[in-house]
């Protein structure tokens, strides 16, 4: 499997859990990935199974969390296919530098941080 074939899988999860299907909210999650991965392709699995990282990973591994159906991993492993390769219209960057987000629906609903608000997108807080 190549490099861009193992990332898009693991992006492909973190957009299905994190995102959902609002282009906004997945380009957001995807710039988080993509910063704390240092921009580095061959990174980005180890950023989204890095313990404690990403709510759903860590619900999906306890068996909490809903998997996508074989057809909706394949549709967010190909949208994880066009952030990675900076498709027309998949470069957009609503979070800046931002490396830390959280999700208004799940506890806890404050700033676990410690770091300045950067910006609000939809139902995500990112920091």
């Amino acid at each position: 499997m190549s490099e861009l074939e193992l990332a898009s899988a693991c992006l492909g999860l973190i957009l299905f859990g994190e995102s959902g299907s609002n282009f906004s909210n997945q380009s957001a999650v995807y710039n988080v990935v993509w910063n704390r991965s240092n921009h580095r392709v061959e990174q980005v699995c180890d950023t989204v199974y890095a313990p404690k990282q990403f709510e759903y990973i860590t619900l999906m591994q306890q068996k909490k969390a809903k998997e996508p159906s074989q057809e909706e991993f394949l549709k967010y492993q190909l949208i994880a296919v066009k952030f990675l390769t900076h498709a027309n219209g998949y470069t957009y960057n609503p979070v800046g530098h931002a490396t830390f987000f959280h999700d208004d629906r799940i506890s806890p609903q404050r700033n676990i941080f410690k770091k300045p608000l950067l910006v609000q997108v939809n139902n995500l807080y990112f920091y």
